[in-house]
């Protein structure tokens, strides 16, 4: 009886690891906050422009006069809620649109001073 629990036990531990430690499956998001009218970080990822929808708690969409929402950023300012819960339903991008992805500083091959590449134009006046 024992032998057959630790089984089970075991079986049902191999079967939940997949489940453990693994990233969302599916890029929409909803939350519900308050109506606080500061700045709020909804999300670590930029939102996708044409999926962003708010309500009140009540049901009632909010018009986009309403609020402030920089989708690169994920910030959201209400402007004039309706001074109770909301909630927000949205889809992400797989990657943070307002952050720098570089491995590189440029500053090292590009440099300031053009030098010498006026003399190298094709201009339609030259007979060279």
């Amino acid at each position: 009886m024992m032998s057959v629990l630790r089984l089970l036990a075991c079986l049902g531990l191999l079967l939940s690891l997949p489940m453990i430690g693994r990233a969302q499956a599916s890029n929409l998001r909803v939350k519900t906050i308050l109506d606080s009218g500061l700045v709020i970080k909804l999300d670590t990822l930029s939102i996708y422009p044409g999926s962003f929808s708010i309500r009140c708690y009540s049901g009632k969409a909010l018009k986009e006069e309403a609020y402030e929402l920089n989708f690169a950023r994920s910030e959201l300012k209400i402007i004039s809620g309706c001074g109770d819960s909301l909630i927000i339903k949205y889809r992400v991008f797989p990657m943070d649109l307002s952050k720098v992805y570089s491995l590189r500083d440029t500053s090292v091959i590009y440099n300031k001073q053009k030098g010498d590449w006026e003399n190298y134009l094709i201009t339609s006046g030259s007979n060279q």
